[in-house]
């Protein structure tokens, strides 16, 4: 028992400072160690917001009356385009030329270049460069040996990159789909489901072929991982994607390889008889990819 008292004690002396001195009876010391660190838990406390409700985005807030708290201001705006005035004049940049007309608009107006201009020219500049586009991924298949991959070049190909906006009717002649890839999916009935919470908060299942198949129950015991490779086989045209599952707790491994266009149709990989038709598929790069998170 005793034993287990001074164990006890050595442990609270531990956690607590000064509470050894004190148990030794070295009272001062123990005031000492003891005061010290109450002063730091006072200080962390005191000058902390734990107890108070803050938004640690109220410093992105504009006080436009008072000037007090502003972290992006006009001024900010009017030293950011003289800094690019700067560089421009140094050689360190090449001038923008869009971004000069704009100012030399913007600029004529009652409050000068302000950080909204700043903000919009930014925000109309970053759209206007990223222009959504399809990139067709067997058409642009180039196969070396026995490795396949797609064009990298990064030149747009009318024929093989379709803009929105401009190649609409080459785009509506087509038919794109959404392929589901990064989530597990279940098999009912042939066919595979992913899963979606509905804005009812209900678990819903849906067909990967056709979004309008939904289902409320699967079987768990049937399921793998969808990832986001893809294979092509020359001899029918048909395009694959990779589907792992568990080999163990800390490794996984080729499960299947499943028809993007039709989930019933795929190339068992744990099927030695298949090794061959495995070997074939060419692995391609994929050139770009959009993630969403759908609700219905």
């Amino acid at each position: 028992m005793s034993k287990s008292k001074h164990m006890l004690k050595g442990i609270a002396s531990a956690i607590l400072p000064g509470l050894g001195q004190a148990f030794n009876k070295q009272f001062i010391k123990a005031v000492v160690f003891f005061g010290f660190f109450a002063l730091l838990i006072g200080i962390e406390l005191g000058t902390s917001r734990y107890f108070t409700d803050y938004d640690s985005y109220i410093k992105m807030e504009q006080d436009q009356n008072s000037g007090v708290g502003e972290m992006f201001t006009d001024s900010f705006a009017k030293n950011f385009y003289l800094l690019y005035q700067n560089q421009v004049f140094l050689d360190e940049i090449d001038p923008i030329e869009a971004f000069d007309e704009f100012y030399a608009i913007e600029s004529l107006d009652a409050d000068g270049f302000t950080i909204r201009d700043l903000v919009d020219f930014t925000a109309n500049d970053i759209v206007a460069h990223s222009t959504p586009r399809y990139f067709l991924l067997v058409d642009d298949l180039i196969v070396s040996g026995t490795t396949g991959r797609t064009s990298d070049t990064g030149e747009i190909d009318e024929v093989n990159d379709l803009i929105i906006g401009e190649d609409d009717a080459a785009i509506a002649a087509k038919d794109f789909r959404e392929v589901v890839t990064g989530m597990t999916v279940y098999v009912v009935g042939g066919h595979e489901y992913y899963t979606l919470t509905s804005e009812t908060e209900d678990t819903l299942f849906i067909n990967v072929d056709d979004p309008d198949d939904i289902i409320d129950e699967v079987d768990d015991d049937q399921s793998y991982y969808r990832t986001g490779t893809f294979y092509y086989h020359p001899a029918t045209d048909k395009v694959y994607i990779e589907c792992t599952s568990a080999d163990s707790v800390l490794s996984s491994g080729v499960y299947r390889y499943t028809n993007i266009t039709d989930s019933t149709d795929f190339i068992d990989a744990t099927d030695e008889a298949n090794d061959a038709l495995v070997a074939s598929l060419k692995k391609l790069k994929s050139k770009a990819r959009r993630s969403s998170t759908p609700t219905v």
